[in-house]
């Protein structure tokens, strides 16, 4: 079945997730994604305190993190920690399911036994920042998440509960897998500095994309040299600081000419920090494959189903509903 995607992940300045449709009483949301619409785009880096589980139903997909890329064909899943950048990207045709939820929902209160001996230790494991979960080798945590995705879909009553156990039992086998030896991760007190510094300088990027800016600029944010600005953003996301701004003012000029269809393209541009809306109309068609009027008129000709980068459809109770998806017979 054809999935209609009527939302859009929302980041907040800071590049992180924010789950509008969720809530503390359960914090838990449910997308169902189709990648790779328009231009190849998906995703793009991003973190947040929920933890987030992912399951390939279709296709093929990317995973990016710190540090190392994950590929995941059908009936393949991924785990995400809590507080890691990621970015992701599919094949067309691509299709994702996808539950963020708060390690509050498996742990219940910070004293509990739960929080103290399972979810302390894997929210603090860097070596489990992203950990791919092939169907050969993790079935029952595979099937777990599908059992909680289900859940979360259909909602028959108690499905609170029934996610909640899907996902426990996925973090139960997260959780043996971080008691592995530290002894046997000697990069883990690198990657958590390289990821506290990436936060900071992104997070000045956000706040500043408009304005005009430089490496330096962006190394003071993080009380680094220019250099080590470089060499970090090289070893996480594999990219220079200034290749990640204009990234990000593409991406940001993509989602205003969607969610701002009355505004023009030069104040689109403008608003994203470009100097002129030929450089804006350029650089965008580099990254998107078409020019940005070309781009909304076939985003708002179908919206919202061509909405491409950050297009991903919430199932979860508080969202609007569909029945029955395509299901990859793995």
């Amino acid at each position: 079945m054809s999935i209609t995607v009527e939302e859009q992940v929302t980041l907040t300045r800071e590049r992180r997730e924010l789950l509008t449709e969720a809530s503390t009483a359960f914090p838990c949301i449910a997308y169902d994604a189709c990648y790779g619409q328009v231009g190849g785009r998906s995703v793009p880096w991003h973190w947040h305190e929920e933890l987030e589980l992912a399951y390939v139903t279709e296709g093929s997909a990317r995973f990016s993190l710190p540090d190392q890329t994950l590929d995941l064909h059908a009936c393949e899943g991924i785990f995400i920690n809590s507080n890691v950048l990621h970015a992701a990207s599919g094949t067309p045709q691509c299709r994702i399911q996808t539950i963020v939820f708060h390690p509050s929902l498996v742990a219940g209160p910070t004293t509990s036994v739960f929080a103290s001996k399972y979810l302390k230790p894997l929210l603090a494991a860097s070596h489990l920042a992203g950990y791919r979960l092939a169907h050969t080798e993790h079935p029952s945590a595979l099937a777990a998440f599908q059992a909680a995705f289900m859940a979360l879909e259909e909602e028959p009553y108690g499905f609170e509960f029934a996610a909640r156990e899907g996902l426990s039992q996925v973090c139960l086998a997260m959780a043996k897998l971080a008691a592995a030896p530290a002894s046997s991760h000697p990069n883990e007190p690198h990657r958590t500095r390289d990821s506290t510094r990436m936060h900071a300088m992104l997070e000045h990027i956000r706040d500043h994309l408009s304005e005009r800016l430089s490496v330096a600029d962006i190394a003071a944010s993080a009380s680094v040299g220019e250099r080590e600005c470089l060499r970090c953003f090289k070893r996480t996301i594999g990219m220079s600081p200034m290749q990640y701004v204009m990234q990000s003012r593409i991406e940001e000029g993509a989602r205003r000419l969607i969610e701002y269809p009355a505004d023009s393209a030069s104040s689109v541009a403008k608003r994203c920090g470009f100097s002129s809306p030929a450089y804006f109309s350029n650089m965008f068609k580099r990254l998107f494959g078409c020019t940005p009027r070309t781009f909304r008129q076939q985003a708002l000709k179908k919206k919202p189903a061509s909405v491409p980068s950050l297009a991903r459809t919430p199932v979860e109770n508080v969202a609007s509903r569909y029945r029955g998806s395509a299901q990859a017979d793995c």
